[in-house]
């Protein structure tokens, strides 16, 4: 008889629990376990019977051994927690490879070293985008309670998250601060506002370009975007439509067709503000072309700070993220959870720093 500790589990997984729990106590007589026993002793079908076993495996309580079967593992505290970094198959590409792939390095080797300073393996879990919401679920689960789950973009994790929470499965998103889901972001708002002070200040100015990409200002943009406002609103400053220019700065050819707007935009203004590191990088090439002097002609202050940007002459004025702090929080978080129990409730915003350098 199955005791159904978890209404809200599906079979499987409340079997699982009740098997662990037995081994626990010490009240499971076998040193041995196997689908058919499950099914005999607990009166269930093969197919609930080899998920629960796969569930207990992932989990670490029982360990297959060839020539002996599946035997039970005592001693729980020899097993090592594992943090699974969610990738999906089809966006692989983009993930590791575009130009926002150096942030996802940065934090990723953050979280290596953290991994191995807490003494937890961290491994790479391919989501295929093929799979039904129930076969991702199912794949997840069969991982076991010793598991915890990241994602480092929002949408690789978004059809999940409810389940995650139904099931109460410890996981954590990277991403710009919003929903209600565990997550670690940026502060963005705050630390866009002190740089436009700065720029307001420092150059005694009024007309603040700022630049964008195209697709970002309600999503990634949006606390940049509120921080500019808001100094602007504090120094007086009328917002002028004028003064906000979206480019497309990973698409040459639509970039070029901006190219006479950009330069025009530029020559109305009196300091830039680049909303991101690759609008930062097409401000400074185009101030570079329309021969203009960083900062005596034009001053320029960029939101993220790639690596290039301190070692290019002149070098660029820029907002750091502390994406190391990010992946050290990531497995950190994620490590409590597997070992103290579930939350939904991390909000976590972690502070920028304002790197002035030649520029501005």
């Amino acid at each position: 008889m199955i005791e159904k500790t978890n209404p809200t589990k599906r079979l499987f997984s409340n079997l699982a629990d009740q098997i662990r729990n037995e081994i626990i106590s010490d009240r499971f007589d076998s040193e041995t376990i196997s689908e058919k026993l499950i099914m005999e002793k607990y009166g269930v079908a093969r197919n609930t019977a080899m998920k629960s076993l796969i569930v207990l495996e992932g989990m670490g309580w029982v360990v297959r051994c060839p020539g002996k079967g599946t035997t039970i593992v005592k001693n729980k505290k020899a097993l090592k927690n594992t943090i699974n970094i969610m990738m999906k198959i089809n966006t692989i590409g983009d993930d590791l490879f575009h130009q926002r792939s150096w942030t996802a390095s940065k934090i990723i080797n953050a979280m290596g070293n953290e991994a191995r300073n807490l003494h937890v393996n961290l491994r790479i879990l391919f989501l295929h985008q093929d799979d039904t919401l129930e076969e991702k679920l199912d794949s997840i689960l069969s991982m076991g309670a010793n598991h915890a789950f990241v994602a480092l973009y929002e949408n690789h994790l978004d059809e999940l998250i409810p389940s995650l929470v139904k099931d109460k499965i410890p996981y954590i998103v990277r991403t710009y601060p919003h929903g209600e889901f565990n997550q670690i972001g940026v502060e963005s708002c705050q630390i866009t506002q002190k740089a436009i002070n700065y720029l307001i200040n420092t150059y005694d100015t009024h007309k603040i370009l700022f630049l964008y990409p195209n697709e970002g200002l309600d999503k990634h943009i949006q606390g940049r975007f509120n921080g500019y406002r808001e100094a602007l609103r504090k120094n007086n400053i009328d917002l002028d439509k004028d003064m906000i220019l979206p480019i497309h700065p990973h698409h040459p050819k639509q970039l070029g067709y901006e190219h006479g707007q950009l330069q025009a935009a530029i020559q109305n203004a009196s300091v830039i503000f680049a909303a991101n590191g690759a609008c930062g990088l097409v401000a400074y090439e185009t101030l570079k072309a329309m021969n203009l002097k960083m900062p005596d002609d034009m001053p320029l202050l960029v939101y993220d700070d790639f690596d290039e940007f301190d070692k290019i002459d002149p070098t660029i004025s820029a907002i750091r993220s502390n994406y190391e702090e990010i992946g050290k929080l990531l497995i950190q978080k994620s490590n409590e959870m597997i070992n103290n129990g579930f939350q939904n409730d991390l909000r976590i915003l972690v502070n920028g720093q304002l790197m002035l350098r030649d520029t501005a």
